[in-house]
């Protein structure tokens, strides 16, 4: 080593001593071919490097204060030459290894106190880290000079010279390495220090890729068992060695850890995130629903990662490839999946930065049709493109309009009339839903309002989502909205599918008894579809069932589907529910619900959900006389 002062600042060191932390070459990023711009572009990589080159020089220096003050009797410190030979070290490592300094100088570790409990992959990583100009950290066994073993958890980094002095060194080669860390004395300590480095990263305590890849095989293994989705996306920090170049290694490190800090936060406490790489992560996606929980995961992801990260005076911009692998369609094992998400990977980043590739081609389709109209959305709810249709109900026994349901519509510039299928599932699954539900609750009630005015005297059906139910400010939206508009609670039906009911059975128990006693009347909608038994329909304070139109199409086969029905109007009847029959197409389907005792049906029979206009003039009838001509 050159000069034990280093008071030079002609030294470079890649070094923090807690992480492993990712550096490249600059010779892998192209240069424009505008003079000006590539002019410029060496200016800020010089000026970048210069105060680096001032930052570890400042850290080498700490670093020789710390040799000379010898920082106590814990702390293991060593510096050895280019070839690897000890010049310097503490007394930690006298005491630790037995050896005398003057024993140990010109010597390699490996020849004094190596244990053989090493393997070679061990050491196959250390150097291939080393020769990247990466710092290695691991738990080292060795063997004291009277035959013990000892454990050091213990950081290796290669120090490179920023400028050559006096002709004979050039520039980045390397003229040493730094060793530090500290023996680990206590049973216990040693324990956990080698589980905890073999399976967790230092740096952001995020699991590394061994205990990543074995969490992934239990949950593979569980998920083919329960049949749900999973999926490994993998993310990659664009360019993060500009990070390191601009601003120095330890705030890149900081920058790793917060992009780990995110990730956690948007897969949340169910899934696992991992870093695998220097500045590649793997997360592991196995509570969603669905392909479109993984894109939506995805997209969030690219999003937040490109969002400023202030750390101490600096700001710091990234860009994130994504790459995607879903089980069981690309494979059924932890090594398949991390394989083609890997692939995903490389093809994303061959398509530029921010980008998020699928496997599966179809599965791009899908994602981007899913985006799409995600984006749509967005622009929908801003441009107010939302609207209500009304598709009525009967009473199936004297024929006359029972009530009135409010559905969901959405015209979009690009896509005309989209299906409520393809958009809901969207609107739910990116949170959109509770300010759109709140929109077109306020449409709704205004609406009926009028009707109400020219004479219309039936209420009207709402639809609420799962998140709208969960939502802790629903009751007061509600209220709000019926009183902002002139009604009363009764004049709503509020409807409430039975897998949303059932998934929460005491929440949704609690919600359903707040809103009767402010006079809101209650439907179980596509009632038959979950898995709802007579016991804890005598718990629900509910008014209505609404009998899923699966069920109705498969009346007229004369097979189990009229038994069905036939059964949850008995049991509804004797729970003093009244029943109402979605998807009644033909009169068939009118009297055998007419023979079960069915009390109201929904359907093409008398008509599709029609715009507010429309409505109007096709049920004229029945409004009363209270204005000219019903809105």
């Amino acid at each position: 080593m050159r000069g034990p002062g280093l008071d030079e600042a002609k030294w470079h060191a890649s070094v923090v001593f807690r992480s492993v932390s990712r550096s490249h070459s600059l010779s892998s990023d192209p240069i424009d071919s505008d003079p000006r711009i590539e002019i410029k572009a060496l200016q800020e990589r010089i000026s970048a490097l210069e105060e680096r080159r001032d930052r570890d020089a400042a850290l080498i220096q700490k670093l020789q204060a710390a040799l000379t003050n010898d920082l106590g009797s814990d702390s293991w410190l060593a510096i050895c030459d280019s070839d690897g030979r000890i010049q310097r070290a503490s007394s930690a490592v006298e005491q630790a290894s037995g050896f005398s300094l003057a024993e140990m100088r010109g010597h390699k570790p490996s020849e004094l106190w190596s244990s053989g409990q090493m393997d070679d992959n061990t050491y196959r990583e250390l150097w291939t880290s080393l020769e990247r100009g990466e710092p290695y950290r691991n738990v080292f066994v060795n063997r004291r000079r009277n035959g013990e073993l000892f454990l050091v958890d213990q950081t290796i980094a290669p120090v490179h010279a920023e400028v050559g002095e006096e002709g004979d060194v050039a520039r980045g080669q390397v003229t040493s390495y730094i060793a530090m860390g500290r023996e680990l004395k206590d049973l216990n300590e040693m324990a956990r220090g080698l589980r905890y480095l073999a399976l967790v990263d230092p740096l952001t305590e995020l699991p590394n890729r061994t205990l990543f890849n074995d969490l992934a095989s239990r949950a593979i293994a569980r998920a083919r068992r329960q049949e749900r989705l999973l999926a490994i996306v993998v993310v990659d920090v664009n360019r993060f060695v500009y990070v390191n170049e601009r601003f120095g290694v330890e705030i890149g490190d900081q920058v790793l850890v917060r992009v780990a800090e995110r990730l956690r936060v948007l897969a949340g406490e169910a899934n696992v995130v991992a870093r695998v790489g220097g500045d590649e992560y793997a997360v592991l996606l196995s509570d969603v629903d669905s392909v479109e929980d993984v894109v939506l995961f995805a997209d969030r992801a690219r999003h937040e990662l490109a969002l400023p990260l202030t750390i101490g005076e600096h700001e710091v911009l990234l860009t994130v490839c994504v790459g995607v692998s879903v089980c069981p369609d690309d494979g059924d094992s932890t090594e398949q999946l991390v394989s083609h998400a890997s692939m995903a990977l490389s093809k994303a980043r061959r398509r530029g930065r921010g980008e998020c590739v699928f496997f599966k081609e179809r599965m791009n389709s899908e994602a981007v049709e899913f985006l799409a109209l995600k984006e749509g959305l967005y622009t929908a709810r801003q441009r107010d493109q939302f609207a209500m249709h009304f598709q009525p109900y009967f009473c199936l026994r004297t024929q006359s309009l029972a009530g009135v349901e409010a559905l969901a519509r959405w015209h979009s510039d690009s896509l005309g009339w989209v299906s409520p299928s393809r958009f809901i599932p969207v609107l739910e699954d990116t949170g959109l839903i509770k300010d759109v539900g709140h929109l077109l609750l306020e449409k709704a009630c205004a609406q009926l309002k009028r009707w109400r005015d020219a004479g219309l005297d039936v209420p009207m059906a709402i639809n609420l989502s799962p998140q709208q139910v969960g939502d802790e400010d629903l009751l007061v939206d509600l209220l709000s909205a019926v009183k902002r508009h002139g009604l009363q609670p009764a004049d709503l039906v509020l409807e409430i599918t039975e897998t949303t009911v059932m998934d929460d059975i005491d929440q949704a128990s609690e919600l359903l008894r707040q809103l009767k006693r402010h006079g809101f009347a209650v439907a179980v909608d596509d009632f038959g579809t979950g898995y709802s038994s007579l016991s804890y329909l005598r718990q629900l304070p509910v008014d209505v069932l609404k009998i899923d139109l699966s069920f109705i199409r498969e009346l007229t086969g004369g097979g189990e589907a009229a038994k069905i029905v036939n059964a949850v109007i008995s049991m509804a009847h004797g729970l003093e529910l009244r029943t109402v029959a979605e998807g009644v197409e033909c009169d068939e389907h009118l009297d055998v619900l007419l023979d079960l005792g069915c009390d109201a049906g929904q359907g093409y029979l008398w008509s599709r959900p029609l715009a507010a206009e429309a409505f109007a003039q096709q049920f004229a009838s029945c409004f009363e006389s209270k204005t000219s001509a019903p809105p």
